[in-house]
């Protein structure tokens, strides 16, 4: 089952070209960002815009079906960012650090 072409192409404008998750830009990297389910199909999500987030290859397969992950320092069993529902810059920031 495939999403529907117009929804995403909504998905693509909102994300203006980058990662939804890294916000790397689409035009740097050798293949196209694929369609991610906040809410996986698997688990009963669905092809409604605010469901999906564009993503580069490298976050859709290391996010793959998760919804939570353990915080390294809490330990505590946490929620994973969403990008739509979550401000990027209060989880993140870019570094020069290597």
């Amino acid at each position: 089952m495939s999403v529907p072409t117009a929804v995403h192409q909504a998905v693509r404008e909102r994300a203006n070209g980058r990662c939804e998750y890294c916000h790397s830009p689409e035009w740097v990297c050798a293949a196209r960002f694929t369609l991610d389910h906040l809410l996986p199909r698997s688990l009963g999500g669905t092809d409604v815009p605010h469901n999906l987030a564009l993503a580069c290859r490298r976050c859709n397969e290391r996010r793959y079906n998760f919804m939570t992950g353990i915080d390294p320092d809490t330990r505590q069993e946490i929620s994973l960012f969403d990008p739509i529902r979550q401000e990027w810059g209060e989880h993140f920031v870019w570094t020069s650090d290597g």
